[in-house]
């Protein structure tokens, strides 16, 4: 609970979802706001429990109801939507009907919070994609409502730049490396482990593609056999955390959790299990004691990468790929999602294992950007706008 006494902040996300990068956003939001001014009152959106010690110890949790968000919206000097995709329009059936109210109901907090003449800033947020007209439209007359828009992706810069003028928009870096960046020479240093270990993070990944579940199944049964394979040649060396999260869809946690069952049941103790919802710390203390990392998503493959970890990133998003490329010859990148083959995973895998290497790797990161954009819009002379948070 927030014991501050400071200018009060309504912070708007998908929190206390069990979602490991979009609590790692909070936590970069939180520390760069607390920089800034320590007296920050920060009251935020939260469905169950706050994984982040830090955060928990440091904010204000508000209910995850509509309700409950109209009335911090009054209480606060401004709301700040922090992290995550919050508009596009991809989809289908249920998902996009999901997507759909999710998005209204923020259209309906920003509407409130501007009628009251709040100060209203996304921060760190990914934009689109827009395939259809009809929400590109709303979120283009949403675009006039706010004071302020950093986004996380070269894509969200150019998109938004289409909408409004460009003065009020900023790209800045992911605030879940402002986060990463604060605990990992920590942690670096405590790393003791003697035998080489390889880090699993796949839940929530095979959604991304509109391929069905039959694909989906067949992508989950080839890293099987390639994990399988691995741990059959590099017997009794090789130890797999699994990092299993509770958020994402029913059929994709299922088909997570029954690959981690298959291993689990051959490998025994080989493969150690960590649920996200035990909390963010035990979460990254699991990562940093990793040589080798294998990840489908982009939070997970960059906390690895500065937790000093090799990298094979499974994915077919060209983020992940642009990204991954930029830093050295020491991590991988397979694009598998489209086109499942066991025999490159294999090949990927054991590649990374016969090396032997625990020699931990230093990735340098910035987040002057996005802390001079929380500067100038939730405390210095804002732009765009004649209010101030005093």
């Amino acid at each position: 609970m927030g014991k501050t006494h400071g200018p009060s902040i309504f912070v708007f996300g998908h929190f206390g979802a069990g979602n490991f990068g979009d609590e790692l956003m909070l936590e970069g939001f939180c520390r760069t706001m607390f920089e800034i001014n320590p007296k920050f009152n920060l009251r935020v959106s939260s469905k169950k429990h706050l994984l982040s010690n830090f955060v928990a110890s440091k904010v204000t949790p508000i209910p995850y109801s509509l309700t409950q968000f109209i009335l911090a919206v009054f209480q606060s000097q401004a709301l700040a939507i922090v992290g995550g995709t919050q508009f596009h329009d991809c989809g289908f059936g249920q998902v996009r009907i999901k997507h759909a109210i999710a998005q209204i109901k923020i259209a309906c907090l920003v509407s409130f919070a501007w009628v009251l003449q709040k100060r209203i800033v996304l921060v760190g947020v990914g934009i689109g994609p827009f395939r259809s007209r009809v929400w590109k439209r709303c979120f283009g007359q949403l675009c006039r409502m706010f004071d302020a828009i950093s986004v996380r992706d070269s894509e969200s810069y150019e998109t938004v730049c289409k909408m409004i003028n460009q003065q009020f928009v900023c790209l800045a870096d992911d605030l879940a490396i402002t986060a990463i960046h604060a605990r990992s020479n920590e942690m670096r240093a405590q790393n003791k482990h003697s035998v080489a270990r390889l880090g699993i993070s796949l839940a929530a990944s095979f959604g991304y593609t509109d391929s069905g579940q039959e694909n989906e199944e067949r992508i989950s049964n080839n890293l099987f056999l390639a994990l399988q394979r691995v741990l059959r040649e590099d017997a009794n060396r090789t130890v797999i955390f699994f990092v299993l999260t509770e958020s994402g869809s029913e059929a994709v946690i299922t088909l997570t959790e029954r690959l981690h069952r298959k291993l689990k049941a051959e490998f025994a103790n080989r493969v150690k299990t960590l649920k996200m919802g035990s909390g963010l710390e035990s979460t990254l203390e699991a990562m940093s004691e990793c040589d080798w990392f294998l990840g489908m998503k982009f939070h997970g493959v960059v906390t690895a990468m500065e937790l000093g970890c090799r990298v094979a990133a499974i994915s077919y998003h060209p983020k992940i790929q642009r990204f991954m490329n930029s830093h050295g010859a020491n991590h991988r990148v397979l694009t598998l999602l489209d086109a499942a083959d066991e025999l490159n995973v294999v090949n990927l895998l054991t590649e990374l294992v016969a090396e032997r290497s625990s020699s931990r790797i230093q990735v340098p990161w910035s987040d002057k950007v996005q802390k001079e954009f929380l500067l100038s819009q939730l405390w210095g002379q804002p732009l765009g706008s004649s209010s101030q948070i005093k």
